[in-house]
């Protein structure tokens, strides 16, 4: 399945109905355009449409699942874009998701490691003597 953007929402039974959900997430707007100014319209609709679920969750006060919804709520958790994978249930048809964004935070994040320890290396051959035995023997030391 594809990876989409879209605005996503906790499923709460309190909320939504039924238990047999809770868990998940619901698909509540996916971002079908790649045009910025619409996209920028659709976001802030979207920031709208989160704001009102932050608030119904701070009135039923309480997750089945989740103890601390509030706070998850009050972080902006669901007033952005996320990469998805879209799967629909079998039972109730509900458009559910995947959230698959944590795999972009796990790219970058060893992205920079590797970036800093490439770094490393250049600052530490750059260093006259490195550059020296370089010259002379064609090869870099296996210090790093």
């Amino acid at each position: 399945m594809p990876i989409e953007l879209a605005f996503i929402e906790l499923y709460n039974s309190r909320i939504h109905g039924d238990t047999n959900l809770n868990g998940t997430f619901l698909v509540t707007h996916l971002m079908e355009t790649t045009n910025i100014n619409e996209l920028l319209e659709e976001y802030s609709i979207n920031i709208r449409r989160s704001l009102f679920y932050f608030w119904r969750c701070h009135y039923s006060r309480a997750h089945d699942i989740i103890r601390n919804i509030f706070n998850i709520n009050a972080h902006g958790y669901f007033t952005s874009v996320r990469f998805i994978e879209v799967y629909e249930n079998e039972y109730g048809g509900e458009i559910l998701a995947i959230d698959k964004t944590c795999y972009v935070k796990f790219l970058q994040r060893k992205w920079k490691n590797i970036v800093k320890k490439r770094k490393e290396i250049i600052k530490k051959r750059c260093n006259p003597r490195e550059l020296f035995k370089h010259q002379i023997t064609g090869k870099w030391s296996n210090k790093y």
